[in-house]
């Protein structure tokens, strides 16, 4: 701190020394809670519990669990469990079951980080609890095994009597195994989460008609093409409308249906460049440039209506026939139903 206090001046040396504090204050936090939690380890060597029964491995996932939620550290958690196994109150195999119960804990900070956040902030905190829970099972389903190789892992450095080494070895491989197993399942966990929490930007901007697959066949590339592209002009439309006529029904907050729209333009023009890198039929060479100018015509009349909603209601400046004819006319083509197969189309 005193490094912070004298380099005000220069932000580097004064981050660095609040970076330093800032290690300093964990360690002695973490000190602070072993030494709270110093009497429970003869307590629990007391009981005399065996440590082969299922239902004392549970308990003791489950006291890591708590204290994990109660410290709102899993290191903090995790240096009690090797403070109490470095002293012999509590067997190496059940302070690994408190190690296991620590890594399911944590994600109790993410539950909490995730409140209120955006939709694309719980996917990943719902990503890190799978990812936790996961890996928890696989410790506690191969705790012999990895408890073995934790004490011939600190016995190849000498260290194979040191209970604490071993629980450190522990905790070490089973999260490397949770990696491993984790691994192959992600294109599935992604996919299943892209499903949860959807926002509305996310809903609009999501193509319903267009799939790599299609780029395979430039024909039915170009119908999803043209499908995606009438469905954009309908919410464009629909969004024009609300924006000019205040008094125009409709669902959803307009900034955030804007930006969905601009997602889904950015999406079809991704999927177009894809499809444009490989050779294509002449029907097909010729509509793209159509569809690039009709996504760009529809982004500009979403950003056109924008501002002038933010300008207010036009002042009647021009009263007369004129006036009424070029209001109505636009009435009539932000009335047109675009998209749904139940109405006019352009």
């Amino acid at each position: 701190m005193i490094v912070r206090l004298v380099s005000a001046s220069n932000a580097r040396r004064a981050g660095i020394g609040q970076a330093i504090a800032g290690f300093g204050a964990f360690f002695l936090g973490i000190g602070a809670l072993q030494d709270g939690f110093a009497g429970l380890a003869p307590r629990i060597a007391a009981l005399e519990l065996d440590p082969a029964a299922w239902w004392t491995i549970a308990g003791f996932v489950v006291l890591g669990m708590a204290l994990t939620v109660v410290t709102q550290s899993s290191s903090a958690a995790i240096a009690i469990a090797l403070t109490a196994s470095g002293g012999g109150g509590v067997p190496l195999e059940l302070a690994a079951a408190a190690v296991v119960g620590t890594n399911i804990g944590t994600t109790s900070t993410a539950v909490f980080a995730a409140m209120g956040a955006t939709s694309p902030a719980k996917r990943v905190a719902t990503a890190h609890i799978a990812f936790n829970v996961l890996t928890g099972a696989v410790g506690l389903a191969l705790l012999p095994f990895l408890l073995g190789a934790s004490v011939f892992v600190t016995g190849l450095v000498g260290m194979g009597n040191d209970s604490s080494t071993s629980l450190a070895a522990f905790h070490t491989i089973f999260n490397c195994i949770g990696v491993a197993v984790i691994w192959p399942l992600t294109p599935r966990l992604i996919a299943m989460l892209s499903r949860f929490y959807v926002s509305l930007e996310e809903e609009i901007g999501r193509p319903a008609h267009l799939d790599a697959t299609l780029a395979e066949v430039p024909a039915l590339a170009l119908r999803g093409l043209v499908l995606e592209t009438v469905r954009m002009a309908g919410l464009a439309f629909d969004l024009a409308r609300r924006r000019l006529d205040p008094g125009e029904g409709g669902a959803g907050d307009p900034e955030r249906q804007q930006a969905g729209l601009a997602l889904l333009g950015q999406t079809i023009r991704d999927f177009i460049g894809r499809l444009g890198a490989g050779p294509l039929p002449d029907d097909v060479v010729a509509a793209l440039p159509d569809l690039v100018r009709t996504v760009q015509h529809l982004d500009d009349l979403a950003a056109v209506a924008a501002e002038l909603a933010r300008e207010g209601p036009a002042p009647h400046a021009m009263p007369g026939a004129n006036w009424d004819e070029l209001r109505a006319a636009v009435d009539e083509s932000l009335s047109l139903r675009i998209g749904d197969g139940g109405g006019s189309a352009f």
